[in-house]
């Protein structure tokens, strides 16, 4: 019961707060006789006073040659959450959900793939086979009717371009027509 009423009172904005000189008075004292009860802030307030030390130490930081405002936090705070504000419209929440599905089913594949591959993906795995077994003879079927098509017109054009007669031509066109009827005659049959 100790430890739930010490996480209601612990504030991770304190421990900043506190390492930026914000607190005055009252809560200073408040905040250090906390520190001195618990031992997670204490805990929290070291790691990022070694952070501060190493990002500091990694830039050559100075209080001389980096001056920073009182307010500082306040400030960056403000400008965070009022940047954050501006993307709350609807589409940009969508693309968010987009990415974040998109992400999701990738790190499951990545993940978890593995060990579901028989039971989960075997079905679909099954039909992509017969999908694409199905376009395999589709294909065939187009590519088959194309060849023949071009062997007919081949034989049909070689004997009108040698043999040029008016009679050919005529032959010819009756040809074309006597197909695209059929075709319209067989498209319009409704079978009993």
């Amino acid at each position: 019961m100790d430890n739930a009423k010490q996480n209601q009172v612990c504030h991770s904005e304190d421990v900043a707060a506190y390492l930026d000189g914000e607190m005055n008075g009252e809560e200073l004292l408040c905040f250090e006789k906390h520190l001195s009860e618990c031992e997670r802030c204490t805990s929290e307030l070291q790691t990022q006073k070694r952070l501060l030390n190493t990002i500091d130490f990694a830039f050559g930081f100075d209080e001389k040659t980096l001056p920073l405002p009182t307010n500082f936090t306040k400030v960056i705070k403000t400008t965070a959450e009022s940047n954050i504000q501006g993307l709350c419209k609807n589409s940009e929440k969508k693309h968010a959900l987009h990415w974040c599905v998109l992400l999701g089913i990738l790190s499951f594949l990545l993940i978890g793939g593995a060990n579901f591959s028989d039971s989960v993906f075997s079905p679909a795995k099954n039909f992509l086979k017969i999908i694409s077994v199905l376009f395999d003879v589709i294909g065939l079927v187009v590519y088959d009717f194309v060849v023949g098509l071009v062997v007919i017109t081949r034989a049909v054009s070689r004997r009108f371009i040698f043999e040029s007669n008016p009679i050919n031509i005529v032959i010819f066109l009756l040809f074309a027509v006597s197909i695209i009827l059929l075709s319209r005659l067989i498209l319009r049959y409704k079978r009993a």
